[in-house]
């Protein structure tokens, strides 16, 4: 009876440890759904950014303005497009500022997101794939929508219920 109890915790310490390694590695490698939780393993003191050239094959994070790591993996192979919400106006699509390098050269941007010291992010809904991703909370990880029509009715709602 004891070997059996015994090899129940030993089993469900097993598969609980092999949970916390699979998510340490899923998160390891940058994509849309996780990019907060990417950035915030970084430690930085004002604030965090990740910056993709060249259709998101060449990205990199920069740390309080300083280029820190390159990422090997290519981002996301679709062209990510950024949006900021208002009640009035809908989903209206914003540029992404542009980078310069150590050479004072323009460089084109394909995608950035900043994180800043209070955890806080750009107010953004970044739509890649016909999904909607949802940055704009502060409390909340980033939400999916499946359409961004879905996201701007799903405000609207919230905007009614208040109301």
């Amino acid at each position: 009876m004891i070997v059996i109890v015994i090899m129940g915790v030993i089993y469900t310490l097993a598969i609980t440890n092999l949970n916390t390694v699979a998510k340490k590695q899923e998160d390891a490698i940058p994509t849309i759904k996780n990019l907060k939780q990417f950035l915030l393993r970084f430690e930085f003191k004002n604030k965090i950014e990740f910056v993709c050239l060249a259709q998101q094959s060449n990205c990199f994070v920069i740390l309080d303005n300083k280029t820190e790591k390159s990422i090997d993996e290519e981002f996301e192979k679709s062209e990510i497009l950024a949006y900021r919400y208002n009640l009035l106006e809908g989903l209206r699509e914003v540029a992404f500022e542009p980078y310069f390098d150590s050479n004072n050269i323009e460089k084109d941007v394909t995608f950035s997101y900043t994180l800043y010291k209070d955890k806080t992010g750009d107010q953004v809904i970044f739509v890649l794939d016909n999904k909607a991703y949802d940055y704009t909370s502060y409390l909340e990880d980033v939400v999916v929508y499946d359409s961004p029509e879905l996201f701007v009715q799903t405000k609207e709602q919230l905007l009614q219920k208040v109301l």
